[in-house]
């Protein structure tokens, strides 16, 4: 996003509704509950992302640290950049998967 908002590509960010507003959809969908990389189950109960037990404890200490930062009331951006990107499924997997 840092590139695009300096200039450096030739596209546009867009709000899902603005895109839906001006491209209506034509059709209709079905849409299931499920997931990918489910291994050998369905992926309908998303169990593949209970995570090992170093998976929860450290998602356990990453909410309690978004608390305590939130509660501050300070807004400090390179923090929140952190905390963001620590609370994505993909890091809490692929950075604990090593760590396993």
């Amino acid at each position: 996003m840092d590139e695009v908002q300096r200039g450096n590509y030739q596209i546009t960010p867009i709000k899902i509704s603005e895109y839906i507003e001006e491209n209506p959809p034509t059709t209709y969908v079905e849409v299931r509950t499920g997931a990918w990389n489910v291994a050998n189950t369905s992926g309908y109960d998303f169990s593949q992302w209970e995570g090992t037990e170093k998976q929860r404890a450290a998602i356990e200490e990453l909410w309690v640290t978004s608390r305590e930062y939130h509660q501050l009331g300070k807004r400090i951006p390179e923090v929140e950049e952190h905390i963001l990107k620590a609370e994505t499924s993909c890091n809490l997997f692929w950075v604990m998967y090593r760590c396993t």
